[in-house]
């Protein structure tokens, strides 16, 4: 089929996410025919303190809960447990925020007994509420930076909550010189699969890049939470996933396309025109 007739064909699309973490993303956006450009504003490293994960993971099984909120979070204690000897985690009650997250879990060993039904804290919290958590100890392994709203609502349930930093997100070293190439080329679409990318997205390419950019680019959301950031980032998100994966993302992506591509990628001609 040619390129142009395939679902994406003729877009440019920025990928925001890890480089480590963007082959899944890249693969489907280039099967839809899409032109992908790398632009990882995001990767992760080790805790600043990781003492506190080595501690933990000695005493993993005095827990009653063990809570996922990301890939990373299973990823970077895994590591951790390399270097603390830990490696037997069958039979270990495990709640996480998705299914991407529900499988790195699985194939780790953990038994996975709660799921939210969105990529969200909020809908995590409302799958542990389901079980008896007064008097239960859990333990959340997640980012440094990360929101409160999982950790309180537990302990408003009457657990006692240990959150562990497993690994911290930083934003990437960018040249101007691979800025300016970024801003000449441009994009039709830029995907945001978390604040963080959002975050760090604005800061690197800074205010007047970022005003310059939204004349001809349009955003797409993986959830709630990542559209609200963009939002107090001065963004304006064109559409937001309803499934918050990447699945979900690519859907929605697809769906926006095909009601407003054509449209929007005349009037992206017409703006150049009059530079």
């Amino acid at each position: 089929m040619p390129r142009r007739s395939l679902p994406l064909g003729g877009t440019s699309i920025v990928i925001t996410r890890a480089q480590s973490q963007s082959g899944a993303m890249e693969r489907l956006l280039k099967h839809a025919g899409a032109k992908v450009i790398d632009f990882p504003v995001i990767k992760t490293m080790a805790p600043q303190d990781p003492t506190r994960a080595a501690k933990a993971l000695a005493q993993i099984r005095d827990y009653d809960w063990v809570v996922f909120t990301s890939v990373n979070g299973v990823a970077w204690l895994l590591k951790s447990a390399d270097a603390a000897r830990a490696h037997d985690y069958s039979g270990i009650r495990t709640a996480v925020i998705g299914p991407a997250t529900a499988r790195k879990a699985k194939e780790a060993g953990f038994d996975v007994k709660a799921m939210g039904k969105r990529f969200v804290a909020e809908s995590l919290l409302t799958a542990l509420r389901r079980f008896p958590l007064k008097g239960t100890k859990v333990l959340i392994a997640r980012a440094e930076q990360a929101r409160d709203i999982l950790p309180e609502g537990l302990r408003e349930s009457g657990a006692t909550v240990d959150v562990v930093a497993v690994y911290r997100t930083v934003a990437p070293d960018f040249s101007k010189r691979h800025i300016d190439d970024f801003m000449r080329h441009g994009a039709d679409y830029v995907l945001f699969t978390s604040s963080s990318t959002v975050n760090n997205f604005a800061t690197i390419l800074g205010a007047e890049n970022l005003a310059r950019l939204q004349e001809r680019t349009r955003f797409i959301s993986i959830g709630p939470v990542t559209t609200q950031t963009a939002k107090d980032t001065g963004l304006k998100v064109s559409a937001q996933a309803t499934e918050h994966d990447l699945n979900g993302i690519f859907k929605t992506l697809l769906a926006y396309e095909a009601r407003h591509g054509d449209i929007e990628k005349a009037s992206n001609r017409t703006l150049k025109r009059k530079r």
